[in-house]
């Protein structure tokens, strides 16, 4: 049995109310609400087909909710509901099966259907080859489809031991140029396991560089407050950037003794270059509206090109903190501004805007 086409959002878990806040105010009458920990569905309105969202990390247009009492069942109606697309558009195509704690970094709360998960994916493939040879001659790894960005995905999210959520959409993209729906079954498997990377927040500013579609590049400089113990310094300097690492405790050795590698002892806070840099870098634990009056202060004395910063929450209304990043993107014409709740973040949001994204020159350039 399968419901009616809505479009889903998968989001963090325990973040459904913000993201439904968010697509409220988007789109008033879509009628978002949590289909399921991590699930946002909300009615097929034109305002949310392609939106750039902050808390949404994948989207699935056309998502149905299939219900069967066994896994071969499931997997026989997703089958079925693949292929009309299937057959209809001669693409290349590629199916993932998981739960939507997939999207949430280190969350557990689906562990009882994981395996079921699994399951469901080898009877798809199962039934696939069986039944569907000439349309499983088509199929292709995420990577590729990834790479080419052209092909159809398969996506079921496994909600209830006899729950399946089922998208099936041609690839695109979002008003970012995000992939819509993203073709890995993890925002995870996007990044490379670094082994020299002195803490975790390092991953947090390699999925911000992706989002970004920016990078720093060799002989690019940034300056990288609230530094220690290198995590965003050694992101950076691996792509070759010159870092001015701003913090009063120490770095870990391995970073401190890269030749491209200034460690500052100041105060993150009141810390301002001679010069503009590249890139301003940010992850300091500090009030929320202290951080946006810091890029306030930078971007007003014209001290960088772009910046990566991530703002935490501290049990502030991410709604007011919003409107306050919102503002300032108004005042400084940041037209590529992105605001994200990262897979690697946790109570908190991350501001991305490249070099040359727009934004008032600087006063000592004028």
């Amino acid at each position: 049995m399968a419901s009616e086409p809505r479009i889903g959002f998968v989001c963090a878990i325990g973040w459904e109310q913000p993201l439904i806040d968010e697509l409220t105010s988007i789109a008033p009458g879509a009628a978002a609400a949590a289909a399921a920990p991590g699930l946002v569905t909300a009615r097929r309105v034109p305002a949310l087909m392609r939106c750039d969202t902050v808390f949404a990390r994948n989207r699935l247009p056309d998502i149905v909710r299939i219900s069967a009492d066994g896994a071969r069942d499931l997997a026989r109606l997703a089958g079925e509901a693949a292929d009309a697309m299937l057959d209809s558009v001669a693409m290349n195509w590629t199916a993932g099966f998981t739960t939507p704690d997939a999207w949430t970094c280190e969350s557990e709360i689906y562990a009882d259907i994981h395996a079921r998960a699994s399951l469901l994916s080898d009877l798809f493939d199962e039934r696939m080859r069986t039944y569907r040879k000439r349309a499983t001659e088509r199929r292709r790894p995420w990577k590729e489809i990834a790479e080419t960005g052209r092909g159809i995905v398969v996506t079921g999210l496994l909600t209830k031991k006899d729950e399946l959520w089922l998208s099936v959409a041609q690839l695109g993209r979002d008003a970012a140029g995000i992939p819509v729906p993203a073709p890995w079954p993890s925002p995870d498997v996007l990044l490379e396991f670094d082994p020299i990377a002195p803490c975790r927040s390092y991953y947090k500013l390699e999925e911000a560089w992706l989002e970004a579609g920016s990078a720093p590049k060799r002989g690019q400089t940034c300056v990288d407050i609230g530094a220690a113990p290198g995590g965003w310094t050694w992101s950076a300097l691996r792509r070759g950037a010159r870092v001015t690492a701003v913090d009063a405790a120490d770095l870990d050795r391995r970073v401190a003794a890269e030749k491209n590698c200034e460690h500052r002892r100041d105060n993150g806070y009141e810390y301002m270059p001679e010069k503009a840099v590249d890139w301003l870098l940010c992850d300091m634990i500090v009030r929320p509206m202290a951080t946006i009056g810091l890029v306030e202060r930078w971007l007003e004395a014209g001290m960088c090109r772009g910046f990566v910063v991530n703002v935490k929450f501290r049990g502030k209304d991410p709604s007011s903190i919003l409107n306050a990043i919102e503002k300032l993107g108004k005042r400084f014409a940041l037209d590529r501004l992105r605001v994200k709740h990262l897979f690697h973040d946790r109570n908190e949001i991350t501001l991305i805007c490249p070099p040359d994204a727009g934004g008032r020159e600087s006063k000592r350039r004028r």
